[in-house]
């Protein structure tokens, strides 16, 4: 996604500051998603961002600590001089989202936790915030603003990409960190040894065995049936660690 644009079509008609906020928030809510990182505080300071935004557009000021949840509650019974796409749908979305960001542990790890499909929804909703803001900008085509929106509205790229039962670590990892990923991708479901094999057909076979042997030795995985190999609790731990590593490593290159 071209940021430097963005934010230059959202100063259009917003001030510069709140522009490159609202994008740089997104970005990083878009790369937690993609890593499962669940740690970040990305979506609570998005929506402070965007009800700043809708401050601005109503009264031509936002404040610099904003009381988020009232705010948003608050704007429908108001007659800000925009129309209910903002002053219902957008308030709506963000307050979902700040409900999820408050309610629903996202910023606190735990053994089994709904964080990796809250993340998803959240960059969806975010997706579509700016995909509406985009609308609204001034001194830009059709055809610019389309093209700003489909880069918007580009899929999470992820760690591990599906090719039917094969899948595939797209990131520089040792064997035991890509066992883990791709049996965390089939959680909670088994994977058996012949399809693991085939996920790991870069690795050789004996590499992928000890691979398997320390996981299951350190408890990270069981094998469970005949070669059947599934995560532990443990095991999710380690793929947290794994997500957080990785996402540290793209936050530390600029990514």
């Amino acid at each position: 996604m071209n940021s430097e644009e963005l934010i230059r079509v959202f100063s259009s008609y917003l001030p510069a500051e709140l522009a490159a906020d609202l994008v740089e928030n997104f970005n990083i809510l878009k790369r937690d998603a993609s890593l499962k990182n669940l740690g970040n505080s990305a979506p609570g300071k998005f929506v402070e961002t965007l009800v700043q935004v809708l401050q601005h557009l109503e009264t031509g000021k936002y404040e610099t600590a904003p009381k988020v949840d009232d705010y948003l509650k608050n704007l429908e019974s108001r007659k800000p001089g925009f129309d209910d796409d903002l002053k219902v749908c957008t308030s709506r979305i963000g307050r979902a989202m700040y409900t999820l960001r408050n309610k629903r542990n996202i910023a606190h790890k735990n053994t089994v936790d709904p964080n990796s499909y809250d993340l998803r929804f959240l960059y969806g909703a975010a997706q579509w915030v700016l995909s509406e803001l985009v609308r609204r900008a001034s001194g830009i085509s059709m055809e610019e603003a389309g093209i700003l929106v489909s880069e918007i509205q580009e899929p999470l790229s992820g760690v591990v990409q599906r090719f039917g039962d094969l899948k595939t670590v797209l990131h520089d990892l040792t064997t035991a960190e890509e066992v883990i990923l791709i049996l965390n991708d089939e959680y909670p479901s088994r994977i058996g040894f012949d399809v693991l094999r085939k996920s790991l057909a870069r690795r050789n076979e004996t590499t992928v065995r000890k691979a398997l042997k320390s996981l299951w030795e350190s408890k990270k995985i069981e094998c469970v049936g005949t070669k059947e190999y599934a995560l532990t609790h443990k095991g999710i731990a380690e793929a947290v660690r794994i997500f957080k590593k990785i996402a540290a490593e793209a936050l530390s290159s600029g990514c």
